[in-house]
């Protein structure tokens, strides 16, 4: 603090940073697989590995709404793991298509009168809402009370402890989506044929993990996803990202790579968002993801934008 003109050592004197060493060793590591190897590598370091049985339901009773209703339950991806969830069933007949609808914040979020949640339903899609988790009733809020912890870190102790297991939160997530999927193929309601993924903020990053080793989810839509993790190496600051973190995915993927890997299924990305949750513009977010026919990079800044996801979700 005397000696330098600055303070600071790094700046006076231009010295490495623990970030900038970071920076350097992701470059020199960096891997990108082909489509093959990313459903193989997503499996080897997130330790995907649903179970194989149909899973255990529970329901928990029905609301009936203007054009659909919504019944309660709880599905166990595990046994000891409880996924509270909503699932909305359109008034009409005959097998219909069918969205896994993943939101960071919860089922609940758009779960009321006027939500996305209503609004899919009402175009004639069986919609599964869960609390994967860590999310929704699933989070762990011990401590939490007016603490601004929760929003600079997200589910820190949750993500965390998985670190530790050695199977990071995005893995278990991407099982429970993916026997999510299980509960919707066992639905009469359902055409099994016509499943899709839809995963808002931090809801996203799982999904797309479980897409590249689900096949049976046909398209995908990203809202609000952290934009890559190189961004999160390359940024000085960030928010909420120990729940998306995988160890080791930059020496084998990133996420645009994922992206990638989903060809020739549709992918949508709106508005991504950038390590402190920042939404950022579409041309931003094209340069870091690779030009494909199938995948579609987009700023929301009309409610147009997702009408014609669903839309084209609905033409499967």
């Amino acid at each position: 603090l005397n000696v330098t003109e600055t303070g600071q050592v790094a700046t006076a004197l231009g010295g490495e940073t623990v970030q900038s060493l970071n920076v350097q060793r992701m470059r020199a590591l960096r891997g990108r697989p082909s489509a093959a190897e990313a459903a193989r590598v997503v499996r080897e370091l997130t330790g995907y590995a649903p179970r194989r049985e149909p899973p255990v339901v529970r329901p928990f009773g029905q609301i009936a709404r203007q054009g659909y209703r919504i019944e309660k339950l709880i599905y166990e991806p595990e046994p000891g793991i409880l996924i509270p969830s909503l699932l909305a069933l359109p008034d009409r007949p005959g097998r219909l298509p069918a969205v896994v609808y993943v939101h960071g914040r919860g089922k609940s979020t758009e779960a009321g009168p006027g939500g996305e949640i209503e609004r899919l339903a009402r175009a004639g899609l069986v919609v599964l809402a869960p609390d994967l988790r860590g999310m929704g009733e699933t989070r762990l809020t011990v401590g939490d009370a007016g603490s601004d912890f929760p929003r600079s870190f997200g589910d820190y102790h949750s993500a965390m402890k998985a670190l530790l297991l050695g199977k990071p939160l995005v893995g278990m997530r991407a099982e429970d989506i993916s026997r999510g999927v299980d509960v919707l193929a066992a639905r009469p309601e359902v055409d099994p044929e016509r499943i899709i993924g839809m995963g808002r903020e931090a809801g996203a990053v799982p999904l797309l993990h479980a897409a590249v080793v689900d096949p049976r989810l046909k398209r995908i839509g990203l809202e609000g996803m952290l934009v890559s993790y190189e961004s999160v190496v390359t940024g000085k600051l960030h928010r909420g990202v120990f729940e998306n973190v995988v160890q080791g995915a930059l020496k084998a993927y990133d996420l645009p790579d994922l992206a990638a890997a989903l060809a020739p299924r549709a992918v949508w990305i709106v508005n991504p968002a950038d390590p402190l949750g920042r939404g950022m513009s579409a041309e931003e977010a094209r340069r870091r993801y690779p030009k494909a026919g199938h995948l579609r990079v987009v700023e929301r800044r009309a409610e147009e934008t997702l009408e014609r996801f669903y839309r084209e979700l609905l033409t499967l």
